[in-house]
């Protein structure tokens, strides 16, 4: 899962990642990737992989998940078709979503939400 991060924002401001970065952009704006190969050299050997249990992906359509291992997860991923927020989500799964679910919210009252 690519799309969590975990940041340090002074770390961050120390490294000048963002200043990096743009620098690059500009450096590289005459390819198609241009973003993709800065954000690659930007963050080159600033990665580490997450603990696997620190984050649980799959509920989304995965009907074999531990609930132990949800328990003890920091993040929940729900991937995949069956979002907790669809008539067609993993009921057994929809607990852990809906608990942070604010039906008062206007935006959601809007949505197609079924909790």
């Amino acid at each position: 899962m690519s799309g969590l991060n975990e940041i340090d924002p002074v770390r961050w401001r120390e490294l000048g990642i963002s200043e990096t970065y743009w620098k690059l952009v500009k450096k590289l704006s005459t390819k198609k990737e241009s973003t993709v190969l800065a954000s690659m050299l930007t963050f080159q050997d600033l990665i580490y992989a997450l603990d696997s249990e620190w984050i649980v992906s799959g509920l989304g359509h995965d009907y074999g998940i531990s609930i132990h291992g949800i328990k003890k997860a920091a993040v929940l991923h729900y991937n995949g078709n069956m979002k907790p927020w669809l008539e067609l989500g993993i009921r057994k799964y929809k607990v852990y979503w809906k608990k942070f679910l604010n039906c008062e919210n206007h935006f959601l009252k809007e949505c197609n939400v079924n909790p």
